[in-house]
């Protein structure tokens, strides 16, 4: 009888022990499955970040990503420090655009309060946090789209190069729904992954920036010249629009550099250049060609619409004390029409010609 019992309970053990496995084998089957998953949606994000074009794009896309691995979140938000020093919204789901009109300071964020930015945390309730620290305005705001209605947030700071550059906000609304530990091991997991897109795409974007742009004014280089006037002549063929194409040339540039040294003319390059983006729109697209030679594509526009911007240009540049030396240029433009059937290089050649024209003109006329 007792080795019966013995039996019985060596089988209940057994028994107990094979159903253990089971389980723990289908957990960590489901685990392992979980954390490929991840790793799939990584490289998705990894891959989509590559092919982004802005960095708002990719706000958007870690965004997203973070939405997804997170399933519990209802919407959420990320914010990035701008150069006032203040969190401002770069992307947002399920929130109005009017949050976009919304920025924070630093020490008005529950990160800021709660541990500096240091780690991952759960926002219990960020309305009570919200209606004590954050400023009136934005808070009106936040109330009117109905942005307070919130009963947690994940919080997490995002660092490039240990710079803390942004936060990340995943929210839930429903009162059943809460984050917990498990959530933000799973941030924490991919928390890396995300900063490592971001970084990579900012190195990236620097680069084609560097290769587009002019070290010196910011401006487009001519290689950037060769790829837009090619587009924009496409554009007006196809759109049926006018648009013009000046040159300018600043007036005795080799007499400032002779007379005052090259830094006083790299900087007078750089005023011209800041002023020349100052007075004209943002789908004028500007370039510097070479040395004190520079090209705007006046997209869009008459040649009448031209003239005065190139002119208010020249009355902004008049009685400026920023150099020992006034700076002052000409210029020539020419039309580019969608039945013109001239290149690229041949538009260039006769706005050439008309600056040089104009020039000699205003120096007999001095």
């Amino acid at each position: 009888m007792v080795r019966d019992y013995l039996l019985m309970i060596c089988i209940f053990i057994l028994t107990t022990m094979l159903l253990l496995q089971r389980l723990m084998f289908k957990n960590l089957k489901r685990y392992s499955e979980g954390i490929q998953d991840i790793k799939n949606k990584i490289f998705n994000l990894g891959e989509s970040v590559s092919k982004a074009e802005s960095k708002d794009d990719v706000y958007f896309l870690i965004l997203d990503y973070a939405l997804r691995i997170v399933e519990k979140a209802d919407r959420g938000s990320i914010l990035i420090i701008e150069e006032d020093d203040k969190f401002h919204f770069k992307a947002v789901r399920g929130f109005s655009n009017e949050i976009y009109n919304v920025k924070f300071e630093k020490q008005d964020t529950f990160l800021y309060r709660c541990n500096r930015f240091k780690d991952i945390t759960i926002i219990n309730n960020p309305f009570d946090f919200n209606s004590k620290f954050v400023k009136r305005k934005s808070l009106e705001i936040l109330s009117e789209i109905g942005a307070m209605n919130i009963e947690a947030t994940l919080s997490s700071p995002i660092y490039i190069d240990e710079k803390l550059i942004g936060i990340l906000n995943l929210d839930v609304n429903n009162k059943e729904k809460y984050f917990n530990e498990e959530d933000v091991k799973t941030i924490r997991y991919v928390k890396h992954e995300m900063e490592l897109a971001l970084k990579n795409f900012m190195i990236q974007d620097k680069l084609k920036y560097m290769a587009s742009h002019d070290e010196l004014t910011q401006l487009y280089n001519r290689r950037s010249f060769n790829h837009m006037v090619e587009k924009e002549m496409m554009d007006i063929r196809e759109k049926r629009y006018v648009s013009c194409l000046a040159l300018l040339d600043i007036d005795d540039f080799k007499y400032i550099n002779d007379n005052y040294g090259h830094g006083i003319g790299d900087r007078a390059l750089r005023i011209f250049s800041e002023k020349l983006i100052e007075t004209t729109t943002e789908k004028d697209k500007c370039f510097r060609m070479s040395g004190d030679e520079f090209v705007v594509i006046f997209s869009n526009k008459s040649l009448k619409d031209s003239k005065g911007i190139l002119e208010n240009l020249r009355e902004s540049l008049i009685g400026l004390e920023l150099l020992p030396c006034s700076i002052s240029f000409s210029y020539g433009i020419e039309v580019i029409h969608p039945e013109g059937g001239v290149s690229s290089e041949k538009i260039l050649k006769m706005a050439d010609n008309n600056m040089y024209f104009n020039k000699r003109l205003r120096k007999v006329k001095v």
